[in-house]
């Protein structure tokens, strides 16, 4: 019930909920089990989203879409809606999603080929978090 949160340089516990919402959006990208997707937009869409909430101009949000869709095998698939795709894919769009915006930090699942693209690993384990 002590204690305090830093990640990099930013100091969690002393930042408003607003401020924390942008941190979030700007250093975090999240990889959720259940993927999350937004079913009324295309794939491209739903990758690009971050880029959207952070108001990058049209042209990088196409640039980095198509360059993170290329990268998780998905290349012409970005026209599709995500119930046009298997649970494999979905997958994939959502790990695209999670890196287009380049976060530092990435919260993926369990998954193992999610973990395998990032640079550091850590693992909760009951005794801490191990790397």
């Amino acid at each position: 019930d002590a204690g305090s949160i830093h990640v990099g340089s930013a100091n969690l516990g002393h930042m408003s909920a607003e401020q924390l919402a942008v941190w979030r959006r700007q250093a975090v990208g999240f990889v959720f089990q259940a993927f999350h997707v937004l079913p009324h937009l295309d794939v491209a869409q739903n990758v690009g989203l971050p880029l959207m909430l952070l108001q990058q101009p049209k042209a990088v949000i196409d640039e980095r879409v198509a360059h993170m869709l290329d990268a998780v095998g998905l290349k012409d698939l970005g026209a599709r809606l995500p119930q046009q795709l298997s649970g494999g894919q979905l997958q994939r769009v959502a790990i695209a999603r999670a890196m287009v915006h380049r976060p530092p930090l990435v919260l993926v699942t369990h998954s193992e080929a999610a973990a395998a693209r990032a640079d550091r690993v850590l693992h909760l384990t009951a005794q801490g978090i191990a790397a």
